[in-house]
């Protein structure tokens, strides 16, 4: 349950920072414009849109160890998950051969015997 909140909540995280993106890439155009314009831009926004920068690489990296370890979890799940089919299907091929002989096909058999 929480390995399935976590794949929730990085999805969820994911989602929103497409529009966090957005709105950073409108302010680094919006420095790079000025930039163009010969605007003088004060000591302390520059410093605040490097730190934008530098937090919104910080953040895409962390979103992808993220991904990366859900991904590797998820093998080692469906890994897990095969196996856990195939002894189920060894199980139901030997109830299958059992109810297919002995008095589960005899037409003569007791049938209170047989439900028991």
């Amino acid at each position: 349950a929480d390995f399935a909140g976590h794949c929730e909540t990085v999805a969820q995280i994911k989602a929103e920072a497409e529009g966090l993106h957005d709105r950073c890439g409108q302010v680094c155009e919006m420095y790079e414009l000025l930039d163009l314009l010969d605007v003088k831009v004060p000591a302390a926004d520059s410093v605040r849109l490097d730190d934008l920068k530098e937090t919104r690489a910080a953040f895409d990296e962390k979103v992808a160890e993220a991904e990366q370890e859900i991904a590797s979890k998820m093998a080692g799940f469906a890994s897990s998950l095969d196996k856990s089919i195939a002894t189920l299907d060894e199980d139901l091929m030997s109830v299958l051969a059992s109810l297919h002989s002995g008095d589960f096909v005899n037409p003569d058999a007791d049938p209170r015997l047989v439900l028991e």
